[in-house]
């Protein structure tokens, strides 16, 4: 359909009419905005307004969960293989920052990396590489400030033939080798 406001529709779904409209701009400016409203026994129980806007090199969001009320926004940066992403929630009742995460990443070819930090307190990297046509490898790496909760993984998956493959994985938990056959 063309560009305008639009009611999705009406559900009835465990006695509460839930209604959905959203409106959607030109495919060129790339934004759109949707209403969540949830009536039991005609009163509003809760809503949620979410925003959007969506190009080639950046999507970011906004959503309003109007029963806390909390503030989601996100967004997410891509130029020439790197990443960058930005996730918080506020809460307006306290004043408060209640979520804080920062991702970077980058791709090449066969290589990808990754790094995070949630809340300032997680911090986590991952590194994959895809070495040859048989072999792929990967390593994870998480820690908590102010604590002793290290997390560390290693991954492998060996190609032996056209039908069947061979997975290491060792971690801060286990260790497991499984393998897998592909039936024609």
């Amino acid at each position: 359909p063309a560009d305008g406001l639009y009611k999705l529709g009406e559900f009835i779904f465990r006695k509460q009419l839930i209604t959905v409209v959203y409106i959607k701009q030109t495919a060129s400016d790339g934004g759109l905005i949707r209403m969540y409203q949830t009536l039991d026994s005609h009163r509003i129980k809760s809503g949620k307004l979410k925003t959007g806007y969506k190009r080639d090199f950046v999507n970011l969001g906004c959503d309003v969960d109007f029963e806390g009320p909390i503030i989601h926004a996100a967004a997410v940066l891509g130029y020439e293989g790197w990443l960058a992403g930005y996730q918080m929630a506020f809460d307006t009742a306290k004043s408060k920052l209640a979520q804080n995460n920062f991702a970077l990443g980058y791709r090449a070819g066969d290589f990808q990396l990754h790094t995070n930090v949630n809340d300032g307190t997680e911090f986590g990297g991952s590194i994959y590489q895809k070495v040859n046509d048989e072999l792929e490898t990967a390593v994870t790496l998480a820690w908590t400030a102010g604590s002793n909760n290290t997390r560390f993984g290693i991954a492998a998956k060996y190609k032996l033939d056209k039908d069947a493959s061979l997975h290491i994985l060792a971690n801060t938990f286990c260790c497991c080798i499984s393998s897998s056959l592909v039936s024609p």
